[in-house]
């Protein structure tokens, strides 16, 4: 990880290169509590507005906290779903991931327990979203990632660059290529286990 920057394994630095000094408007879905293998982060203390999203409470109220003195950022307590509804989430007692998917939850051997937690289509969230526009965008949703993406429009949010998780899933990372290049996302910035950097 390169000094000072929080992205697990250095994306925010890849996003941050491939702009060279622009400042836009980014969406992170999945924040986690603000700080902690942001991608986002680095780029907001840039100057980059923000609407961050993130359905548990806990890590959700850390990453409002954090960014409560910066007018650029807006935080959101939901998650993106196919329906507008309240859902179980499966959530691990010692740490601030989560996920929709209990298998998911499993892989990590911790307790965890299930809290419930507002979902919206990403049509219904964008109408609270603070910006209209997002020039990067990063999903990290343990598991519901691709089915996240396929909601988002990225032509019409104007996305020039995309992180999205893959977690070593193969079929899901050719199914995230295959997607973002209807948008002409098909410059590959960055590739490791957990995420891929898609770019214009």
């Amino acid at each position: 990880m390169t000094k000072g920057m929080v992205s697990q394994n250095n994306e925010a630095e890849v996003v941050i290169n491939y702009f060279n000094g622009y400042v836009g408007s980014l969406l992170s879905l999945g924040e986690n509590d603000g700080k902690t293998f942001s991608n986002s982060y680095d780029l907001i203390q840039l100057g980059w507005s923000a609407d961050l999203v993130e359905p548990i409470y806990k890590p959700y109220y850390a990453m409002k906290t954090l960014h409560e003195s910066n007018p650029k950022v807006k935080c959101h307590n939901f998650g993106i779903s196919s329906q507008n509804e309240v859902r179980n989430i499966f959530s691990p007692e010692d740490t601030l991931i989560a996920s929709l998917i209990e298998s998911e939850v499993k892989k990590w051997n911790t307790p965890y327990s299930q809290v419930e937690c507002q979902f919206y289509t990403f049509k219904t969230s964008y109408e609270r979203f603070k910006n209209l526009c997002f020039e990067f965008i990063t999903i990290d949703c343990e598991g519901m990632d691709l089915e996240i993406l396929k909601q988002l429009p990225l032509g019409f949010l104007g996305c020039q660059c995309i992180c999205v998780e893959y977690s070593g899933n193969q079929d899901n990372l050719q199914a995230i290529r295959s997607y973002c290049a209807q948008y002409d996302l098909k410059n590959e910035l960055a590739l490791n286990f957990e995420n891929v950097i898609l770019a214009v």
